[in-house]
Parts: C-alpha cells; structure tokens; sequence
C-alpha cells in the first residue's frame, strides 16, 4: 500500500453497514489477479447478460468455476436482523391490533346492552342516532387519547434505544406519537359507531317493550 500509486478519489460514502460511520476506504488492483470484478447491468434481460458475461469469463478464466452475485443481495445481508426484526413487529403489532378490536367490540357490546333502555328513552326524546353515535363515541374516546400518553414514554425509550445501533439515525419527531393516536382514535370510533348504529337503530318501542 506505501508503494501504491493514486489514480483517483472519489466521495465518501458506506462501505459497511450503517452500524458503522463512513470509513476510509480504497480500491487496488493486484495484478495480474482480481478477487471481484464489479459489472454494472441493465435490469432488463439479466439472464442473457449473465450468460454473455460467462462466456467471456471462460474465455480468461477456464479453469476457474464462474460465481456471482447482486450487489443488492449484499446489502440485504448487512440488514438481515433488521428484516427479521421488522417482521416480527409486523406481525405481532397485527396480532395485538386484531385482539385489540375484538376487546374493543365486545366491551362496546356489551356495555350498550346495558344501555339499551338509556337509548331507548333517548331516541323516544327526540334524540337522533348521530346524537347518539357522537356521545356514546366520546365516552370510549376519553380513555383511548390518555391511554396513548401514557405509552408515548415506553415507545420513545424502546426506538431510540433500537437506533442508538445505528451511526447514522432518524430523529423521533412527537408527529410520530400524534399521528399513531389519531389513527387509534379513528379505528376505535369506527368500531363504537358502528356497534352504536346498530344499537340506535333499533325501535324504541321494541327496546323499552323488551325492558
């Protein structure tokens, strides 16, 4: 390497994981071996590329086997628990989203069952079903916006303990925590106005009968 002769620099950029900050870097020529020959491609036809890149291969190297592989792939590689990781969250974050709605509806279920007389006597007063579907709404919705403070804390601790692996990272933004509420806010209000519809719909006159 002291003996070497520059013939050109380039900018910085990742030679590794971003798990690591950019480091120096260079690239020799051994002659008359190279270890790896970079080739760039154009994505269409890659099989018949490919093929015209090992007929000239065994044309210089005959006895040696062609091997290959995508740059991508390598990447991919470095971020392999990364990959792994994200679908796990996926999939368990699904999971408690689902049971969580299950709860959700048959809380809202049955609570309204108890309410039904409430309902009923509201409806005969003259009440409307959007009236209905508005307060009975905000009754679960003053517990879900407290109950997403209170997370707010463990998430922050849980990313930035996950990025501080990284050199390079993202800030965590509070619009991260606003907007997860009010997509929270809006599946559960999707959920209580539906099950409050059903419930206000009925015929007062059935209901109170039925008490």
């Amino acid at each position: 390497i002291r003996d070497s002769r520059i013939v050109g620099v380039v900018k910085d950029f990742h030679s590794s994981s971003m798990h690591r900050e950019i480091a120096p870097f260079f690239f020799k020529i051994y002659r008359p071996w190279h270890r790896f020959t970079f080739i760039k491609i154009e994505s269409e036809n890659i099989s018949r590329t490919l093929a015209e890149i090992k007929n000239v291969y065994k044309v210089y190297a005959p006895d040696y086997p062609f091997k290959y592989e995508f740059l991508d792939d390598v990447f991919n590689r470095m971020y392999k628990s990364e990959t792994q990781l994200s679908r796990i969250f996926t999939i368990f974050g699904s999971l408690a989203i689902f049971i969580s709605c299950l709860g959700l509806i048959g809380l809202v279920s049955y609570s309204l069952e108890q309410k039904t007389k409430e309902i009923g006597v509201r409806k005969v007063l003259g009440a409307s079903v959007s009236q209905l579907m508005v307060k009975m709404s905000g009754d679960y919705s003053k517990w879900i916006i407290p109950a997403s403070i209170i997370a707010w804390p463990v998430s922050w601790f849980i990313m930035n303990k996950w990025l501080q692996e990284f050199a390079y990272k993202i800030d965590i933004h509070i619009s991260f925590f606003i907007n997860t509420v009010i997509i929270t806010l809006f599946i559960a209000l999707f959920l209580v106005s539906y099950q409050v519809f059903r419930c206000a719909s009925v015929n007062p006159a059935e209901t109170l009968k039925n008490e």
